[in-house]
């Protein structure tokens, strides 16, 4: 009976999340009383299926089990994959789910020192980054939404008013619209810039791929001159 469990919940297929979860569920007392390499292979796996279909509370309640079963039993892989680290990563997605901002940024260090060539972790980092207040990059991006609205105010008085009352002021409002334009693109490429420096000094990698290339890049050309 026991063994057959194992079975039908594998049989529901591999993208039948709801359903395996439903399965898992409802014969989990069942379950329990598998081999232990199945109990552990159902477990992980329906850890799986809550993240997949956005359960995140409840893969919080039960992942920090899981870790220690995977840590204590040496269990390294899973499906072919580092089950610790995968199991870590999608907690600190979920944490980043639940508005758990700075619990996940503390779990994507260690994530980030474990597995440097991690893809996704830099990413996850600057998505949570981006959800804290930091009042100078705050402000700067103030002042450039703050350029972009003066802008639109001043080309709907040109429409409006200056077009057909003050053509010679046209020129000056013009060359207005042109520097608070250009002001509102230099804050926000300031403030884009101190969040990436930030969040590099904070990780030691960069949240975008085109600055790790070139800094990449940087260090080859140092590496080939100094031999």
């Amino acid at each position: 009976m026991n063994r057959r469990l194992y079975i039908d919940y594998h049989r529901l297929g591999a993208t039948s999340y709801r359903e395996k979860m439903k399965f898992f569920e409802s014969n989990q007392k069942y379950i329990d009383h598998l081999h232990f390499d199945e109990v552990i292979d159902l477990k992980i796996d329906y850890l799986m299926c809550l993240f997949e279909v956005g359960r995140y509370e409840r893969y919080l309640q039960f992942v920090d089990e899981m870790l220690e079963i995977v840590i204590t039993e040496n269990i390294f892989t899973f499906k072919g994959e580092n089950i610790f680290v995968e199991l870590l990563f999608k907690k600190a997605a979920c944490l980043y789910h639940t508005k758990a901002y700075r619990a996940s940024m503390n779990i994507l260090k260690q994530l980030r020192t474990m597995e440097p060539k991690h893809a996704d972790v830099s990413q996850l980092y600057a998505l949570c980054k981006r959800q804290l207040p930091y009042d100078l990059i705050t402000s700067i991006r103030a002042i450039g939404m703050a350029a972009l609205l003066v802008v639109a105010g001043i080309a709907l008085s040109r429409i409006l008013v200056v077009s057909a009352f003050f053509e010679d002021a046209l020129e000056y409002f013009s060359n207005m619209q042109w520097f608070l334009v250009g002001l509102s693109v230099l804050a926000f490429v300031v403030a884009e810039f101190i969040f990436q420096y930030k969040t590099y000094k904070e990780l030691g990698v960069f949240p975008s791929w085109a600055l790790n290339r070139i800094v990449d890049l940087y260090r080859n050309i140092i590496r080939k001159n100094a031999k």
